[in-house]
């Protein structure tokens, strides 16, 4: 058995972006630490998987947040993901950051199984759908939101109150 003394001085050697008192658990899954940042008194517990696939994608994770276990970030094609202080990602919630990004502020919580997606497929007319692009616009959560189990956000989103429905 690892003290976590022990097991917080390691992190900070293997992530060194952690600031003040933030961990990182040894058994997280970072891909592209040098583009991942966690503030001070943050967590980010153990099975929760953050990648940055470029050196043009970023995530970063204000202070005295968290990231639950098995909850996925993942950021692509000079994407960002920003989550501001005193906000929690519950397990199983799946954030990607697409070059329009997803800013999360402050005193949000997400519920369990959340998925953001900050693109969406465009479909005008009859052609395939395939042929038409994407947008990439970004989703914005505001300060002091609950977004209930089981919700999708996708592109050019603006989310300032409660989402309470399950699948909304």
């Amino acid at each position: 058995m690892i003290p976590f003394g022990l097991k917080k001085f390691i992190s900070k050697l293997k992530y060194p972006r952690i600031k003040g008192e933030g961990y990182v658990s040894w058994r997280a899954r970072i891909e592209g630490a040098g583009n991942i940042e966690v503030g001070e008194n943050s967590f980010i517990a153990r099975d929760a998987w953050l990648h940055s696939r470029t050196s043009k994608c970023t995530i970063s994770l204000g202070k005295k947040s968290s990231i639950e276990s098995y909850a996925r970030l993942v950021t692509q094609d000079g994407g960002f993901i920003k989550i501001g202080d005193h906000s929690k990602i519950d397990s199983f919630c799946v954030i990607y950051g697409h070059p329009g990004g997803v800013s999360i502020r402050n005193y949000v919580r997400m519920a369990t199984h959340i998925i953001i997606v900050p693109a969406n497929h465009r479909f005008e007319g009859d052609g395939m759908i395939y042929g038409q692009g994407d947008t990439s616009e970004g989703v914005v959560i505001e300060d002091d939101v609950w977004i209930g189990a089981g919700a999708i956000i996708l592109d050019k989103k603006l989310v300032d109150s409660v989402v309470d429905s399950v699948g909304a």
